[in-house]
């Protein structure tokens, strides 16, 4: 529950009224517009006399104001804080604002990005399409790395934030064609001084903004499935993270592009479609903003109908979402150790992709033909715009604006141009996943242990180790036991069993050796079966011949033996 201040009765008044309120009085201050409270307010906190405490991008205002519109009028009536809405709001903004850095500002995305890595090839297309933008691309990156709370800039920057709707978009639900789906609402916008008429840009946050989940949080939820379809699914990691890089992304501060200067605008692109099959087959979609991991990898691996067209690269560099989709595929993918290779898109789309909940959009449901019959059609948001979003013209259409950057769709990007690594990964993607790339799944996602165990001279209690791999139902290595000069491996005694849990594991993998018997036990939360055993949840076969006890202690070699066992993950 928010708690508001009660001046409904001071609009009843009238316009007049609001006249007489007294002005706020402006502090000489530096930075220009910045008052010494403001800074303090800041965050990072700035000190008003100590001009090199300036340096960084930080977050000020924290404001809702409260107006009164009298027609085409709007007059100030006072103005409150962010945390009078409530008390966590600035926390959480401010969270936000440190999560969002920590999606773009490590290797392989602020620099050295691995354009043949999967994230790239889905979100930014094979580099046959995008080349001529690869250098662009990883500026606005390097870029937006920098504003961040430390001191990464030569100037003071300031971004504003607001609570209260300036632009009257936190409302806006757009018209959908789609009978039996919610009309999505915004998070999130941001503006440029150009757009709002101020001195530096704003984001202003939308009530359901709060309601998502942190980074950590995201990481946990995503990574927490022991399903293979909502473990790798992508959108299950989105937040307050990802969404407010995605408003960073639209302020030429962060994506140094002042008067599409030296990078291009970001923007939010808008997506047609001709149905390719099913009950509307050839009919024409309305129109949906770009957003989510499904659009953009739609729009990053389709080429262009014409020959004389833009090349999808110039596109996708144009793409928040893509950006946005590609950072934060990293980052999953550097969390938990394995990339999260859904939602899939094939050469002709045939399931129906949803958005991300609470994203502003139109048809949230859609199948699309990639021919050149039936082709696909990109617009781009017309940046004279001042809040990116344009009326709607009718149900399905919103917006309808004509930026001169439409793009028509073909045929799939040319299988050739995508590297034999990736096509064996994305082979094994879709091992894990059954029934069209829905991402259904047949049974439970199943991991490996490739495990070498060791028998040694010394005493019995202790003469037993093991050195394995772990890998997940993907094929990503979860575990690795580490070498050492000093052991042969680790223990898995029976006093000492051997407990494992890395990212990427939903339980602890436990492994102990046992004498009597000559069996490995292994143990993964509920599951629980023995080396010998070769049929069941869990299960192993030998490779090679079996081991016998080491002869001529102390000073014989060990034995080993190997094995390979799967289990339900």
């Amino acid at each position: 529950m928010y708690r508001h201040i009660s001046l409904l009765g001071w609009a009843a008044i009238g316009c007049q009224l609001a006249h007489s309120l007294p002005q706020q009085t402006n502090v000489d201050a530096h930075p220009e517009g910045i008052t010494d409270q403001m800074m303090k307010d800041a965050f990072p906190e700035r000190d008003p006399v100590k001009p090199e405490n300036w340096y960084g991008t930080s977050l000020y205002g924290w404001e809702y104001v409260h107006v009164n519109r009298c027609g085409l009028k709007q007059l100030t009536l006072g103005i409150s804080k962010c945390d009078d809405m409530d008390k966590n709001i600035k926390g959480w903004i401010k969270e936000a604002y440190t999560d969002a850095n920590k999606l773009v500002n490590y290797d392989g995305v602020k620099k050295d990005i691995k354009w043949d890595s999967a994230a790239a090839l889905e979100f930014l297309g094979p580099s046959a399409y995008n080349k001529d933008q690869q250098k662009q691309i990883q500026a606005v990156f390097a870029n937006v790395a920098t504003v961040k709370e430390g001191a990464s800039w030569y100037t003071p920057n300031w971004i504003r934030v607001r609570c209260d709707d300036p632009a009257r978009r936190c409302s806006n639900k757009c018209p959908t064609n789609q009978e039996d789906e919610d009309k999505a609402v915004v998070l999130a916008y941001a503006r440029n001084p150009k757009q709002s008429g101020q001195k530096y840009p704003d984001i202003s946050f939308c009530p359901e903004f709060y309601g998502l989940r942190n980074l950590g949080n995201a990481i946990k939820y995503g990574s927490g499935f022991s399903n293979v379809k909502q473990k790798n699914l992508l959108d299950n990691y989105e937040g307050r993270a990802d969404t407010f890089l995605h408003e960073l992304m639209h302020l030429d501060l962060a994506a140094d592009s002042v008067n599409e200067s030296p990078n291009p605008h970001i923007r939010d692109l808008k997506i047609k479609f001709k149905y390719g099959e099913g009950a509307r087959e050839g009919q024409t979609s309305g129109w949906t903003k770009v957003y989510g991991p499904k659009l953009s990898k739609i729009l990053a691996r389709f080429q262009p109908i014409s020959r004389s067209s833009k090349q999808t690269g110039y596109f996708v560099q144009r793409s928040d979402d893509n950006l946005v989709s590609f950072a934060l595929a990293n980052y999953v993918q550097k969390e938990i150790k394995s990339y999260p290779f859904l939602p899939v898109i094939y050469d002709k789309i045939a399931d129906a992709p949803f958005l991300p909940p609470k994203r502003e959009s139109i048809d949230v449901v859609f199948s699309a033909a990639a021919n050149g019959d039936t082709p696909a059609a990109f617009d781009n948001f017309d940046p004279n715009d001042p809040f990116g979003v344009s009326n709607a013209q009718k149900p399905g259409d919103c917006p309808a604006n004509n930026a001169g950057e439409d793009l028509e769709i073909g045929a799939p990007a040319a299988l050739d141009s995508y590297p034999q690594a990736y096509k064996d990964d994305r082979k094994k993607w879709l091992e894990s996943v059954k029934n069209g790339g829905d991402g259904a799944t047949t049974g439970p996602a199943t991991c490996k242990v490739d495990i070498t165990e060791k028998w040694t001279c010394e005493p019995v209690e202790s003469n037993l180790y093991a050195s394995m791999i772990i890998t997940s139902s993907t094929g990503s290595k979860l575990y690795t036991t580490p070498q050492s000069a000093h052991s042969p491996g680790q223990p898995i005694n029976a006093d000492h069993a051997l407990s494992i849990q890395e990212e990427g594991m939903a339980k602890p993998l436990v492994v102990v050796g046992e004498h009597a018997g000559d069996y490995i036990q292994f143990t993964y939360g509920d599951v629980s079966w023995k080396s010998g055993d070769t049929e069941g949840k869990g299960h192993c076969k030998i490779k090679g011949q079996n081991w016998k006890e080491p002869q001529g202690c102390p000073n014989a070699m060990m034995s080993t033996r190997e094995f390979e066992c799967e289990y339900p993950c």
